[in-house]
């Protein structure tokens, strides 16, 4: 495997199919991953308060990028 230099070439439809189930599995547990994020809340007898709110991250499907000539 490595030393080896290989050609990109497009997926058999089964494989593509199996791939695609994979990475969706994968990234599924992505869809819970959240950060905290600093925000502003007005309370009630109107001081201004720091709060933490939840904010879902979307950078892990964005670095698992693959060229289309290897999906198609």
């Amino acid at each position: 495997m490595f030393g080896e230099q290989r050609r990109l070439q497009p997926m058999a439809a089964d494989q593509k199919a199996r791939w695609q189930k994979e990475i969706d599995w994968l990234l599924s547990v992505a869809d819970h991953i959240v950060e905290f994020v600093p925000s502003q809340q007005m309370s009630d007898h109107g001081t201004c308060m720091e709060v933490e709110t939840p904010h879902f991250q979307c950078v892990l499907s964005m670095q698992l990028h693959v060229p289309n000539s290897i999906i198609q």
